[in-house]
């Protein structure tokens, strides 16, 4: 049944219905609203928003009529406004949607940053970086050391695998157990080992720390490191260094580091035998210094070094110094390779014989110095004590021959023309161009040839001239690398080689010797490359041919300019230093 409306009640009931309808519309706002805020809503929002629904379904928006505003526009039907309110709730609902989009890959980023902090593997970049991580935080440790002595030990967590795979040693050690003890190597000294297997990292600093990082690399069989170890101590060999890299060689038993350590003893064996640590060198150093004919130091001071040496070694072993004990410490061998009788009779009157007055200081009973002092007096009129030196002779020092080569001059005439004019007579190079030479080289090269074998030392090369420039500085930085080859043979094998690096003064020469002496063969072709880090400017010929000593020098001078050999045939290597 239909009802019916009167006309002059219909403005105040379309009133009424739709301030009904706004209140719905409202409720119905304020619910989605409530229901999007909390996301899901709990279970009266939602129960709210279904019963909105059903208010909104009985009410009559065809009964609202038309309205008019201020502006006289007509204002929506009530269909149309309850389009549009829809419309803003879609709106709303699909903002809030994105808002919680974006809330939620927010929240993802977060978790996904939890994760790499707490999965250490997702940080680092590189292999290393995952094995320092290892190394430093113990992390995944399979295996416990324990090194150094018990005063000074030091718990490492490592990990099996990793030591394997690089030292044979640390694999049979930790191959029946996954605990182990390693008494006679420093916690310090691990550290670097530990650096160099995890990670090939090498920090050399000092010799001493370099020798004791040596002998534990030989211990646990890391060949490379035993490279860059003994590479490091041989460059750095002085005075001073050479005791701990000796003992080193003599406990490694490093043939090659022991050679080394020899030569430099005969090089420099008067500094040494004087020096406060002569007395600590092993035993086999004293061998091989008595058995050798060219030492070139004064057999009074050989005497002398042995016989402190034989002293300091009682005292270490807890021996009283006596001769008997002198004499055990000190060999048979040793003792039969002392040239007494080289000495000068006064000397060992004081200094070596036997006296009831220095007690035992001698290392020789009065029967033997009076048999040597008689040899000495009257050559071959008393028997010599058995399994003494009959020698005489000292122990000399080869004498070096320098072969100075001369500026050549078209005319023949190679006197100094006056002192004023030093350059006239020797090899002058520039730090720069200038019109008699415009072109710098860093590579130098010398073809030799000799009517007669010798035994070649090494070489000598100018330094900068300084020209005409007041402010010049007086020394300067360099680096010279010299190779020598043996021309003659089909692969021009290198049989020598020097690497220089230091300060030198300018307007003088640097004498670079080879580390062995190199002998050279008569009627051979050898090639001498001299390598230099600054460029020099050269100018001036030497002469191709030169004799000094019943040897005929034949010489070849070549530079290399922009990579290729240049033809000029300049020269830069003014001396040869040698022997018969």
């Amino acid at each position: 049944m239909k009802r019916s409306h009167s006309p002059d009640k219909s403005d105040s009931g379309d009133k009424k219905k739709m301030s009904s309808y706004d209140e719905e519309i409202g409720s119905t706002s304020q619910a989605v609203t409530r229901a999007v805020d909390s996301g899901r809503g709990d279970s009266e929002e939602i129960e709210v928003v279904e019963d909105n629904k059903e208010l909104r379904s009985t009410g009559t928006p065809s009964s609202v009529g038309e309205y008019t505003t201020t502006d006289n526009k007509p204002l929506p039907s009530s269909s149309e406004q309850i389009s549009d309110e829809n419309g803003q709730e879609k709106e709303a609902m699909e903002e809030d949607k994105a808002k919680e989009e974006t809330e939620g890959e927010s929240s993802y980023d977060v978790r996904e940053e939890k994760e790499k902090s707490e999965r250490w593997q997702l940080v680092p970049t590189t292999t290393r970086q995952r094995l320092n991580y290892l190394l430093t935080s113990s992390k995944l440790s399979d295996c416990s050391i324990l090194v150094g002595q018990a005063d000074a030990q030091q718990e490492f967590k490592l990990h099996s695998v990793v030591l394997a795979m690089s030292s044979p040693e640390m694999e049979d050690l930790l191959s029946d157990t996954r605990e182990a003890v390693i008494p006679d190597v420093e916690p310090d000294v691990f550290k670097q080992i530990l650096e160099y297997i995890y990670l090939d990292y090498v920090n050399l600093w000092s010799v001493e720390k370099t020798q004791a990082l040596y002998r534990a690399s030989v211990k646990f069989k890391l060949p490379h490191l035993c490279e860059k170890a003994v590479e490091y101590m041989m460059a750095k060999m002085s005075l001073d260094s050479i005791w701990p890299i000796f003992d080193a060689a003599i406990a490694t038993q490093d043939q090659i580091l022991s050679d080394e350590c020899t030569k430099f003893f005969k090089k420099n064996i008067n500094d040494l035998l004087k020096h406060p640590n002569f007395p600590s060198v092993d035993h086999s150093v004293i061998a091989k210094l008595v058995t050798d004919d060219s030492l070139g130091v004064p057999e009074a001071d050989l005497i002398s070094g042995v016989l402190k040496w034989a002293h300091q070694k009682c005292v270490n072993s807890d021996l009283v110094p006596n001769l008997d004990n002198k004499r055990t410490v000190l060999c048979p061998g040793t003792i039969s390779n002392l040239r007494f009788l080289a000495l000068s009779k006064e000397y060992f009157a004081s200094q070596v014989a036997f006296s009831t007055m220095r007690g035992d200081e001698s290392i020789l009973t009065m029967e033997e110095s009076y048999a040597i002092l008689m040899n000495m007096v009257h050559p071959n009129s008393y028997p010599m004590p058995e399994g003494f030196s009959s020698l005489t002779k000292q122990r000399t020092v080869v004498e070096l021959t320098r072969l100075v080569r001369r500026v050549f001059n078209p005319l023949g005439n190679y006197q100094v023309i006056s002192p004023q004019s030093p350059r006239i007579d020797k090899l002058t190079v520039f730090p720069g161009p200038s019109l008699t030479a415009p072109f710098g080289c860093k590579s130098f090269s010398l073809d030799l040839v000799i009517s007669k074998s010798i035994v070649l030392y090494g070489i000598q090369v100018p330094t900068f001239f300084p020209g005409m420039i007041g402010t010049t500085p007086k020394i300067y930085e360099e680096t010279y690398i010299v190779s020598i080859q043996n021309a003659s043979k089909p692969n021009k094998p290198m049989i020598g080689s020097i690497n220089w690096t230091g300060k030198v003064a300018y307007n003088s020469f640097v004498d670079l010797q080879f580390k062995d002496n190199i002998r050279l063969e008569k009627n051979s072709t050898y090639t001498i490359m001299v390598y230099t880090n600054n460029m020099y400017y050269l100018n001036q010929k030497l002469c191709t041919v030169e004799e000094l000593n019943g040897v005929k020098f034949t010489l070849k001078d070549s530079v290399t300019i922009f990579g290729k050999p240049g033809k000029q045939d300049f020269a830069f290597i003014s001396q040869i230093i040698y022997s018969l």
